[in-house]
């Protein structure tokens, strides 16, 4: 689902929409363009985490963010279950929305391994969900041999270059055991709907001063929505 089209974003709302209280929903933005190993490229920095925009996977990922936002919100706001996937050193929380988003709802977060279930990799990973997602911090088993995801090489001027290897790319697939980890956690996540629901983002409210969300680039998407093209 390419969610930075107008079908493909109009596809994901439907389908937040279509579901009932406590069902799961998991997210894994792409990560390419927020991991460590791209930032002589994005220039994403904590305290600059939108990095240049003027690079095309800077900018496409940053859209690519507020829109995800907007399909939490729409989670929040049906009572479902989250839970939302990066790599430990994505910077795709700093992002703006994402920061007023943690900041309007109740937001969990935990360190795991997914060596810890199965990966050829420790890959440190973080999660971030509506839910206490605390279950998935298993130790690393200990008597592992791993597979590294990046080539390092000193410079003439002693600083270290990082590079992501040919085995970078794989890692993003999930092992097994994560997956059956995380149905584990949608089937012990609370059976009660939340009481209260996320506050509505300032582009719903009326009375307000209105928020288009530019950073959403939503301009094509309200008008695919105003011609009826969504049933």
């Amino acid at each position: 689902m390419d969610i930075l089209s107008t079908p493909g974003f109009v596809l994901a709302l439907m389908l937040a929409l279509k579901l009932k209280p406590l069902a799961f929903s998991m997210i894994a933005t792409v990560c390419s363009s927020w991991v460590f190993v791209s930032r002589s490229t994005t220039r994403r920095t904590a305290w600059q985490p939108l990095g240049d925009p003027n690079v095309k996977c800077v900018a496409a990922g940053n859209a690519m963010v507020s829109r995800m936002t907007l399909v939490v919100y729409l989670l929040e706001a049906r009572a479902c279950v989250w839970l939302y996937e990066q790599p430990m050193t994505s910077l795709l929380w700093q992002h703006p929305r994402m920061q007023d988003l943690v900041r309007r709802v109740l937001v969990y977060q935990t360190q795991m391994w997914m060596g810890s279930y199965g990966a050829e990799s420790p890959k440190s990973t973080c999660l971030w969900s509506c839910c206490p997602c605390s279950s998935f911090s298993v130790p690393l088993p200990k008597d592992k041999t791993w597979i590294s995801l990046v080539n390092k090489s000193a410079k003439s001027d002693g600083t270290i270059s990082v590079s992501g290897n040919s085995k970078l790319k794989g890692s993003q697939a999930y092992p097994a055991g994560f997956g059956h980890a995380t149905v584990d956690f949608w089937k012990n996540a609370p059976r009660v709907p939340k009481a209260g629901v996320a506050e509505t983002p300032e582009v719903f409210k009326p009375g307000k001063k209105f928020d288009s969300w530019p950073d959403a680039d939503l301009t094509e998407v309200l008008q695919y929505l105003a011609c009826g093209n969504v049933s």
